[in-house]
């Protein structure tokens, strides 16, 4: 069998736009997160943050989260 360990530690990877008409996206995305984030009932400092986007990194530096990546501005080319 195996144990169960108690939550320590976890990281999230938040995914939003950098900039444009896409508000109710990133409300969503971002309400979401932070309902996951609150959800696993640990401390801010125990909690890490990967934000894919400016407005996920500012949201959640806003609130004392650490966040540990930024990726802003990425571009895909096809």
């Amino acid at each position: 069998m195996t144990a169960v360990r108690p939550l320590t530690k976890a990281a999230v990877v938040v995914v939003t736009s950098d900039k444009g008409l896409c508000g109710v996206l990133n409300a969503a995305a971002l309400k979401e997160a932070y309902s996951v984030v609150q959800s696993l009932g640990l401390q801010k400092e125990a909690v890490s943050i990967y934000a894919f986007g400016k407005k996920a990194g500012e949201f959640f530096e806003r609130r004392g989260y650490t966040v540990v990546e930024r990726l802003e501005n990425v571009r895909m080319t096809l």
